[in-house]
């Protein structure tokens, strides 16, 4: 899980899905998603990381949280 701060409003985005109380901030996110250039690299570990990270700098926001990603024992980063 990841979450994002924009001018006082908070946005969470996990498993692929933006969640935020906020409408505005959610369709912000939402269509700024849909931009992305969707180009897993494998040696990534928090795919929803780099999502949320390519979403703030186009909106001007700020990652307040990130979840540390789960290492797997014998996978090559």
């Amino acid at each position: 899980m990841v979450i994002i701060s924009y001018e006082g409003k908070t946005a969470q985005f996990s498993g692929g899905e933006w969640e935020s109380k906020d409408s505005f901030l959610l369709d912000l996110c939402n269509l700024w998603t849909l931009d992305h250039p969707w180009n897993p690299v494998p040696s990534n570990p928090s795919p929803d990381l780099d999502v949320a990270q390519f979403v703030a700098e186009k909106i001007g926001a700020k990652i307040t949280h990130a979840d540390k990603p789960e290492y797997v024992e014998g996978r090559v980063y």
